[in-house]
């Protein structure tokens, strides 16, 4: 069977993701030092307050990061695309199926550049 898609590279998609990912686990990672040196100086109520913040962060970057990844828009149509984490290349992918393009999302556990 033919596969009917070309692929091409999704602009700007990784940057953005990563810019975002490294904000949220800096923020986190952030918070997490001020609580631990409020628990130091048993400053206990800042170290809850601390400790509370850190959590928002991590709970914001896992689902805003997975909300992005599951609402990606085509960059020459702008519909909606599918998406869904690539097992053979270990990258997430979405297709257009109004364009007929799969995008590489450059998001995964290999680069875009090790990729034919």
């Amino acid at each position: 069977m033919e596969d009917k898609y070309t692929t091409r590279e999704h602009t700007a998609f990784a940057h953005k993701f990563t810019r975002h990912a490294i904000a949220s686990i800096l923020g986190a990672i952030f918070s997490m030092g001020l609580c631990i040196a409020a628990g130091v100086n048993d400053l206990n109520v800042w170290s809850a307050f601390f400790a509370v913040i850190m959590v928002g962060c991590a709970i914001y970057a896992l689902g805003y990061l997975r909300y992005r990844l599951m609402h990606v828009h085509c960059p020459e149509c702008n519909t909606l695309c599918e998406t869904y984490n690539d097992k053979t290349i270990r990258q997430w992918i979405a297709n257009c199926h109004r364009c007929n393009i799969r995008w590489k999302l450059g998001v995964g556990s290999k680069s875009t550049s090790n990729i034919n």
